[in-house]
């Protein structure tokens, strides 16, 4: 799908306090609300990668945990923010999962859907109880 320059919903214009991750099959995209807080699909899409954090000296066992938690779809998420010198990405914004959303309306560009899944997030922040 390509929007037109006025359609566009990219990271840079929006306040990012939550995002969703639309499922769609075996693909997934990333929505985030727009100023009318309604989810938009994202264009381009942004990287968001998936992490645990481990503590030092972490053991076998752990490493083992961890990695059966990057699956799940509750694994928290970090969306890497573009800088202004261009890539690498040097900043990025941590969210945790929030809760799923079954039926949700969303907009790609022009057009309105009904009837998504959507898995939510929300930013963690320093005094945010996430785990």
């Amino acid at each position: 799908m390509t929007l037109s320059a006025p359609e566009r919903a990219g990271i840079e214009e929006m306040v990012l306090a939550d995002i969703y991750v639309l499922q769609r099959g075996q693909l997934s995209a990333v929505l985030a609300p727009d100023s009318d807080n309604i989810p938009t699909l994202c264009d381009p899409q942004p990287h968001v990668t998936c992490f645990e954090c481990l503590p030092l000296g972490f053991g076998e066992a752990q490493l083992v945990s961890a990695r059966g938690r990057l699956g799940d779809a509750r694994c928290h998420l970090v969306l890497a923010l573009p800088c202004p010198d261009g890539p690498p990405y040097r900043s990025g914004r941590i969210f945790t999962f929030q809760r799923t959303f079954n039926g949700i309306s969303w907009r790609g560009g022009s057009q309105s859907y009904n009837g998504g899944s959507a898995i939510g997030f929300i930013v963690a922040t320093p005094q945010g109880t996430w785990q």
